[in-house]
């Protein structure tokens, strides 16, 4: 979902060495850490965490409470390593909308809560368009007593209201894009920037609804054997292919199971950083993704119209994980026609090749839907551009489908004055309120009558500590360090001490961070101190470990809480705080760092530097980025340790060093805190496994490894 894998973007210097503005190209003197040395990092940073994990994910844990128990464990040896620090999480901010709230999926997991078939917009192109927050407030409370089961709360109840108040109901949907996709194929991608749009033109094996059920597109519900291994879906009936002009390819006809299969065998060939997620769970998929065995021996199979799934061991959350969109189809024989092949060294000396040509991005007729829109047009690259879905009238629920089209366009937040007045003027459904945005609201009389706080979500954002800097600057003269080959030097030894990185991540002031962006209000409202959403899952029993007795109903991030109070780090890891802020505790963590630094050999360089990358068209992110350094250098103030801001002018170039970096060694920055995580299914293994080793866990890259 990242939120967030492998060609090496071109940086200034060889992979051995670095090239750096300050020092005129110099090789530095010293031989730094190279790619094989990720491993021994990772150990000495994390090998605690990763035990402790594979304790918790280990077949003989059957107990689903006891398995939470043990990540709880896993998750605070992680934090308690200062490798990463939960910043924010979606929502929690001032916004004004036409978009009525919970008319699309709801749920903590998945891609579904991007789908907008249901969704629910007002039309009008002045600010009395807007939904006013006492009008979302009764929609809202209307929605709570269907989730308790009193009552209903479709997309057509809420027309009805808000029609009854007044409103006129949009059949368009208009928002913005920042990040440019790259392919058309969503199981060609694990980038939220792909997958945002393309998860409207698929559609999968289950699906979540508005109130947070689980249910299966098919004519009928799932099927699970006695052993608990096997799952058999039914798939959605009379679901045509359609092409990007929303017409039947009568010649490739219906989705069938047969179609599962093969986007399954395409997402593990493609190897785009989605088949980790099932590797180890699927039978055979670990072997397959090695080439020891052939796709005939993975558990992914089309039976009697059906698709049958096996799995290696039992796991009650599995369907949940059907929800998110590397399960999509794939039609084989319209895939073979644009050059596609099966089959892993197949699919890799073919994907290169002029004539493959499945999914090109910007060429929406290189790929065929069978979700409630299709592509109709895809411009978006850089910094321009427009991406427009259009209603697929031949979707198998098109009846349900609200809206005839949406539109992206591109706004990376660069000219605020403009993202609030096309707003007003209907051309966004709706924009959150922050910085210079938010006065305008207030200045013009909109927010007493129209701002409400948006829900805070599972999605998690933090800064990651790079553990291994090995690009300093992009080619030219974009995104160039400060520091002298020496600096560099310095601190690739330093960041490898645990307690300089627990000095760093208590002398974070997320408050003061999020406050120029929200207001100082509400600066507190979407904090995160942990990497799992605190209440992502509960205990439904009792449970003991190590001597301590968990109670039924105990929210996971308590159990978290608690090992991290075992391991010495009292934080406070409940949402809507600033938990990890200690100043005086980071000074102390900088002088045991520098006193076991010494002992090492390892001279404290008065020059030391954090580098952080912000890009200086935008105004909140810079706003954010002088926020941190400012408050960091007040802490550290005698301690001859700072943050240096080093500028990205453009969105492609900031992007490059972090979100889009291909991998650790891209990653351009001492620490980026861009980055985020939305759970793929319901379980805290899903954000977890992401910082497993090896290049095993998406997220290792955003603190420099693999």
């Amino acid at each position: 979902m990242n939120l967030n894998k492998k060609s090496l973007l071109a940086v200034c210097g060889a992979a051995l060495s670095i090239t750096l503005s300050s020092c005129n190209g110099v090789k530095p003197t010293m031989d730094l850490l190279k790619d094989s040395d990720d491993a021994g990092v990772y150990k000495d940073a994390l090998g605690e965490f990763e035990k402790l994990l594979n304790e918790a994910e280990d077949p003989k844990v059957t107990d689903a409470d006891e398995r939470y128990v043990r990540m709880a464990k896993a998750e605070a040896a992680l934090l308690d390593s200062g490798v990463m620090m939960p910043t924010t999480t979606r929502g929690g901010n001032y916004a004004i909308t036409r978009v009525a709230p919970h008319t699309v999926a709801y749920t903590y997991s998945g891609n579904d809560d991007d789908k907008l078939r249901n969704l629910v917009v007002t039309a009008g192109d002045n600010k009395d368009s807007l939904i006013n927050k006492e009008h979302r407030a009764e929609l809202m409370a209307q929605w709570q007593k269907a989730v308790n089961g009193e009552g209903e709360y479709t997309a057509a109840s809420v027309k009805s209201y808000l029609e009854g108040k007044g409103y006129t109901i949009s059949k368009k949907h208009q928002t913005s894009w920042s990040t440019a996709p790259e392919t058309l194929d969503i199981l060609n991608t694990s980038a939220q920037a792909d997958t945002e749009t393309l998860c409207n033109v698929v559609e999968g094996l289950v699906e979540f609804d508005n109130i947070g059920h689980l249910h299966a597109t098919g004519p009928e519900d799932w099927t699970i054997s006695d052993d608990g291994k096997t799952y058999t879906f039914s798939v959605p009936a009379n679901n045509p292919w359609v092409d990007n002009q929303g017409k039947v390819v009568s010649s490739y006809g219906n989705v069938t199971a047969e179609d599962y299969v093969t986007g399954f065998q395409h997402m593990l060939d493609a190897k785009a950083g989605l088949e980790w997620l099932v590797s180890g769970v699927i039978k055979g998929v670990s072997k397959y993704l090695k080439e020891e065995v052939g796709f005939e021996e993975v558990g992914f199979k089309a039976v009697n119209g059906k698709v049958v799934i096996e799995l290696e061991q039992p796991e009650g959350f599995f369907p949940t994980r059907l929800a998110y969109t590397m399960f999509s189809p794939v039609n084989k024989a319209f895939f073979e026609s644009k050059g596609g092949v099966l089959g892993i060294k197949a699919f890799a000396e073919k994907k290169a090749k002029e004539d493959y040509t499945y999914g090109k991005v910007n060429k929406p007729e290189t790929a065929l839907y069978c979700g409630a829109f299709y592509v109709d047009t895809h411009t978006a690259s850089g910094t321009a551009g427009d991406i427009v879905l259009k209603k697929n009238s031949h979707f198998f629920k098109a009846s349900e489908t609200t809206l005839d089209e949406v539109k992206w366009v591109y706004d990376a937040g660069e000219n605020l004055d403009q993202t609030f007045n096309s707003c007003i003027n209907g051309n966004y459904s709706g924009i959150g309120l922050t910085g210079a945005n938010l006065q305008k609201a207030k200045d013009q009389g909109i927010f007493d009558s129209k701002a409400y706080i948006t829900d805070t979500e599972s999605t998690t954002f933090f800064g990651g500590v790079n553990l291994h800097r090995q690009t300093y600057g992009l080619s030219g003269k974009a995104v160039r360090s400060k520091k002298t080959v020496a600096q560099a030097e310095f601190w690739q030894k330093a960041v490898l001490n645990k307690n300089l990185r627990k000095a760093i991540v208590h002398s974070f002031d997320k408050a003061t961070y999020n406050a120029v962006s929200v207001g100082e209000d509400i600066k507190n409202e979407s904090l995160r101190n942990m990497y799992t959403k605190p209440d992502f899952v509960k205990l439904s029993k009792d449970v003991t470990l190590d001597g301590q007795t968990f109670n039924k109903n105990t929210d996971y991030g308590d159990v978290v809480q608690y090992y991290l109070e075992q391991l010495g780090t009292k934080v406070e890891v409940a949402d809507g705080k600033d938990g990890w802020y200690k100043p005086e505790e980071a000074k102390k963590y900088l002088e045991k760092a520098k006193e076991e630094l010494a002992k090492a050999g390892v001279k404290w360089d008065k020059g030391a530097s954090i580098e952080v990358v912000y890009l200086s068209t935008a105004a909140n992110n810079t706003a954010q980025a002088k926020a941190y350094q400012q408050k960091f250098n007040e802490v550290f103030k005698d301690a001859d340790i700072k943050v240096t801001l080093i500028e990205a002018k453009t969105s492609e170039d900031f992007y490059k060093v972090g979100y889009r970096a291909a991998n650790g060694a891209a990653l351009g920055a001492d620490l980026f805190y861009g980055s985020g995580w939305g759970p793929d299914y319901a379980d805290p293994s899903t954000y977890l496994d992401t910082f497993k080793p090896n290049g095993d866990g998406y997220m290792t890259k955003v603190i420099g490894l693999w």
